[in-house]
């Protein structure tokens, strides 16, 4: 279930065993809190490189305003910081683990994140049999196509 929705699913004062966050990167820390206040143990997973949670302009606004109206610690800051990001600022010596071993892209989109971001330290587990276009351009229709923008 998502993080958003994990403290009305259970029971008042129910705490589960352990709750893992996954994609930990895209979970905002409102929401991640949430999660951490369902459990005594947590995992959580996630990569720094990945996409960050997606943040409106009017939020971060917002988000800002706050922060230095209370002059509160920036690694809570909502429009800034990822659960993933803030746990890793908040607790620096808190154990880390990359995974290595990538086989969802194709060879060479990996390959060249491989090299900008993972300083060619990820095991590819593809090969290039899966075809000789990784990428295709779509020329979609004109529009703001942020989220909950859209036409029916």
């Amino acid at each position: 279930m998502t993080t958003h929705s994990l403290r009305s699913c259970v029971s008042e004062n129910y705490l589960f065993d352990y709750v893992i966050v996954d994609e930990a990167s895209q979970v905002d820390i409102v929401t991640g809190a949430l999660a951490l206040s369902c459990a005594k143990n947590v995992v959580i997973v996630g990569d720094l490189k990945q996409l960050p949670n997606v943040v409106t302009d009017e939020v971060k606004n917002k988000s800002d305003i706050i922060f230095k109206q209370y002059n509160l610690n920036l690694v809570f800051n909502y429009a800034e910081n990822s659960l993933l990001s803030s746990i890793t600022k908040l607790y620096s010596d808190i154990p880390k683990t990359l995974l290595r071993e990538h086989y969802r892209c194709h060879p060479k989109i990996i390959g060249f994140c491989n090299k900008k971001f993972y300083n060619n330290e990820l095991i590819r587990l593809t090969n290039e049999s899966i075809g000789d276009k990784p990428l295709v351009v779509y020329k979609t229709s004109k529009g703001n196509h942020a989220r909950g923008n859209f036409k029916r």
